[in-house]
This record gives C-alpha cells, structure tokens and sequence, in this order.
C-alpha cells in the first residue's frame, strides 16, 4: 500500500514537474510518507524511476499485447496492436507521458536495461516472419518494431493535444493514422 502511494504521487510530481526536478524529499512530502520509508522502498530516485517505469510497462504490455499475437493475419494483428496501443495511452495519459520521456532519455539513468525493457518478443518474431513471408518490407527488425511503437506513441500525443475524448474520434482519426503506418511498411510487391 505504501509503495504504490509513492508511484503514485512520484508519478504526479513527474508528470507535472519533470523528472530531474522533483526529488525524493518532494515525494515524501507530497505522499505523507518519510524520506527513510521511501528509502525502505526505492534506495534511490533513480530505483524509483526504474521501478515506476517497469510497472508502466508491464500494465501496457498486458493490456496491449494480451493474447494478440496469435492473430494469423500479421496487418490485422498490427491493426489490434496499434488500436489497443492508443486506448491504453489515452487511457493512462500520466504514465504515457512519463514512459516516453524516460524512453527519450534513457541513457541519463545509466544502466539502461533495468529502465528501458526490451521489446515484446512475440510481436519481433512475427515481424521478422512477415519480412520472410514478404509482407512487409525488408527493413531492420529493430526499425520495425520501433518505428510500429513510435507511430503509436505519435497518435497519442496528437489524439491528447486534440483533446479526443470518445471512442468514436479515436477511430475516426486512428484509421488514417494506421493506414499511413501500414503503408510504409507493406511491401507492395503482396497486394
């Protein structure tokens, strides 16, 4: 209960102040917990940013990625992705924002593995048998998978700035937005 009340209110701070300027004594004070019981928790900001991150990371992966790698059509499956992807950042605005800046600079919190996780290795398997299979264009696999998870991270933001707020407008602007992602990545030899 005192753990996630810190990530809760760390979260808050984050969002509203920015990382590098909220500190530990702020989140103490704002979650009515001490320094030393944070410390109890999270020896570190840096282990808190981390933890923060991890959590963040793991709800969205869950929620977005479920079960839907077994969809044999692979742009079907980009399509779910890329839908439950917006639903979850619209959804969780706070932690969107946070997991993009921490994904942004990742290098500032030295060992980048414990914050930056790697990406979901069902969906670069399929990837990469998309690419084999000719459904895709010949690319990076890495390039794929970022730029598929940048193009979610994009729409987003711009689906928040523009203060869509139903199911129905994300739609509306999500279809266009897929389209566009889609059509860079097909490989139009496979009409």
């Amino acid at each position: 209960m005192e753990k996630e009340k810190i990530r809760t209110t760390a979260l808050k701070l984050f969002t509203e102040k920015g990382v590098e300027s909220t500190g530990i004594k702020e989140i103490a004070e704002y979650s009515n917990v001490s320094e030393d019981e944070i410390k109890e928790h999270f020896a570190t900001k840096k282990e808190l940013v981390a933890d923060l991150y991890a959590v963040g990371k793991s709800g969205m992966l869950k929620f977005v990625y479920g079960e839907l790698v077994e969809i044999e059509d692979f742009k079907e499956l980009m399509h779910k992705i890329f839908y439950q992807s917006i639903i979850w950042g619209v959804n969780n605005e706070d932690m969107f924002y946070f997991m993009n800046y921490i994904q942004q600079h990742p290098y500032q919190w030295g060992d980048e593995e414990k914050i930056y996780p790697t990406t979901n290795e069902g969906i670069r398997r399929r990837s990469e048998e998309a690419m084999k299979k000719g459904i895709i264009k010949q690319l990076p696999l890495d390039f794929v998978v970022h730029f598929m998870s940048g193009m979610h991270a994009s729409c987003v933001s711009y689906i928040l700035s523009i203060g869509a707020v139903t199911e129905e407008e994300y739609l509306q602007l999500m279809e266009p937005m897929f389209d566009a992602c889609w059509g860079a990545l097909k490989n139009d030899n496979n009409d």
